[in-house]
């Protein structure tokens, strides 16, 4: 579950971003770049925030794996 958390979590960056991109620059006029990356913000802010929460909880899953097989080790003489 740690490592699929983790792979869903940069897929969920990398698919959110590069959604929001398409759709703002598909739909918007060919003007300024600037505006057109302002106007994705409010979208893409969400997005990569939400894909760094799920692939830092997959990390700390993977942590505390680790530490139980560890305490798992010390348990048996």
């Amino acid at each position: 579950m740690d490592k699929f958390l983790q792979i869903i979590g940069a897929l969920i960056c990398v698919a959110a971003l590069s959604l929001m991109v398409f759709i703002m620059s598909a739909s918007a006029d060919r003007g300024d770049g600037v505006t057109l990356l302002l106007g994705m913000l409010p979208f893409g802010i969400p997005a990569v925030i939400g894909g760094v929460v799920l692939a830092a909880f997959g990390s700390m899953l993977e942590q505390l794996k680790a530490i139980r097989a560890s305490l798992e080790r010390q348990e048996r003489p």
